[in-house]
């Protein structure tokens, strides 16, 4: 999946320390990246040694990996050239080196934490960056900000040798089939929102819930925790209409081989296609 970017290191915690001309800078605007376009097939992040010639801004600092640090900027803040675009993030990931697609996700998750966090909730005073860790802290009623992260859970509902396929409703883009799905709920247990997200989804009841794994996903600020579960009693389906367009039991033979290299929910898929998820 896209954040097993072994044997690399992703050094997650609030560390500044004054940028070098090989560390890389994201350069934030619309809830995507500038990159540097002067080759359109092969886009490239930034370095600090692309601006050299600049008095930059205090840059945010995001995280490290193998010891290259990662900073953050906003449009307007610095001088771009005309070869830089605004560009996905999914842009990034056929980049080299290859760690670069997850680095870029996890930078849009603190990117847009940072953009909506400008101002106290509590109070409406204008929010500081904390010196020591990555918080905003507000110098008036003093409450503190932390980053947010969504718990969901990935679940691979099954029926013997079949397994619960869904479509998204109302979801503009190709079509492809997905697992069961959702942000689990103030005071609920992952395996409470399992059953729960299960019963309003599809309508039927599961049993023999297990952890499989978890990925974090930046695209919904969250960190999905994946389970499967077996049915527990009758498989009639009762579609939750305004969230899905289909749902099936569709058998171990005749499910597609996925491709796991992005995405939790393609790994589950294929773990029960070639029959090694946890019993």
């Amino acid at each position: 999946m896209v954040h097993q970017i072994a044997p690399h290191k992703l050094d997650n915690q609030y560390k500044p320390r004054p940028p070098k001309a090989d560390d890389y800078i994201f350069i934030f605007a619309k809830g995507q990246f500038y990159l540097d376009c002067t080759d359109e097939k092969a886009p490239r992040v930034p370095t600090l040694s692309d601006f050299a010639e600049q008095k930059l801004p205090q840059l945010r600092y995001l995280f490290a990996i193998d010891g290259i640090a990662f900073y953050l900027a906003w449009e307007g803040d610095i001088t771009l050239p005309e070869t830089y675009k605004l560009q996905p993030t999914f842009a990034l990931f056929p980049m080299q080196p290859g760690y670069m697609g997850f680095a870029g996700l996890t930078a849009s998750h603190i990117a847009g934490w940072y953009d909506k966090r400008r101002i106290c909730g509590r109070c409406g005073a204008k929010l500081v960056h904390s010196e020591v860790e990555r918080k905003m802290d507000c110098p008036e009623c003093k409450a503190e900000e932390f980053p947010q992260i969504n718990p969901v859970v990935i679940v691979g509902v099954t029926d013997g040798d079949k397994l619960m396929l869904t479509q998204y409703a109302n979801r503009p883009g190709p079509k492809h089939f997905a697992l069961i799905a959702g942000f689990a709920e103030i005071g609920e247990s992952f395996e409470e929102c399992v059953a729960r997200e299960v019963y309003e989804e599809i309508g039927v009841r599961v049993k023999n819930i297990r952890f499989y794994t978890s990925q974090p996903w930046a695209m919904s600020g969250s960190l999905l925790a994946g389970f499967y579960c077996d049915l527990d009693g009758d498989g009639t389906i009762t579609l939750q209409e305004d969230e899905l367009s289909e749902g099936v039991w569709v058998p171990r033979e005749e499910i597609p081989k996925q491709d796991v290299g992005f995405a939790l929910t393609a790994e589950m898929i294929e773990q029960f296609r070639i029959n090694q998820f946890p019993a």
